[in-house]
């Protein structure tokens, strides 16, 4: 394993490899999980809130809500990895936002697939920012507002830090998923 190889901005497999010696024998220790945290942040800021926020600034709504979208879309299975210690390859991270029990597959379906793969959506499902809630129905089409889930995202990933701080569970799940991205970098 090259441990040189960077995995979170400029943080790196053997920086990862020495906090975890530290927390040997530390385990649930704050200070130390907000250093871990240093990890998540750096990881999904450099690979995804940044570049988003540059797409935003010189957005003329003509088309780059597919690239925002395509990477909130990742950005999604990021998070929900990291809070499941999780690999995934199906509509299982974006099951438990929303309320109705069918609304994450067709939104896996219609929306981030066809996204990511396709670079559109399907079955009436259109990316917005003018709309008030996530997801409005529109005339016959599903809005969803990239703004609104740029900004749910966000949320979660501060909620998630106060939940990793304070859940051995969570930082177990963490440990697995770092451990995970360093084996396989």
């Amino acid at each position: 394993m090259d441990t040189s190889i960077q995995i979170a901005g400029k943080l790196t497999i053997a920086d990862w490899l020495a906090w975890k010696e530290k927390m040997n024998g530390a385990s649930g220790e704050a200070m130390l999980w907000e250093q871990a945290f240093e990890f998540y942040e750096k990881r999904l800021h450099t690979r995804y809130i940044d570049p988003i926020e540059v797409i935003e600034r010189i957005s003329k709504n003509q088309g780059e809500g597919f690239a925002i979208c395509s990477v909130l879309c990742s950005l999604v299975e990021a998070l929900e990895s990291f809070y499941q210690g999780k690999t995934y390859r199906r509509a299982e991270p974006f099951k438990k936002y929303f309320s109705h029990p069918g609304l994450a597959s067709a939104f896996y379906e219609n929306f981030r697939c066809p996204i990511l793969h396709e670079a559109a959506t399907r079955n009436g499902w259109i990316v917005g920012v003018g709309t008030k809630e996530l997801l409005e129905m529109i005339s016959g089409q599903i809005t969803v507002n990239r703004r609104i889930l740029f900004t749910f995202i966000k949320e979660f990933m501060q909620s998630y830090k106060k939940e990793l701080l304070n859940s051995k569970e969570l930082q177990l799940a963490f440990v697995r998923k770092m451990d995970a991205i360093c084996e396989t970098a």
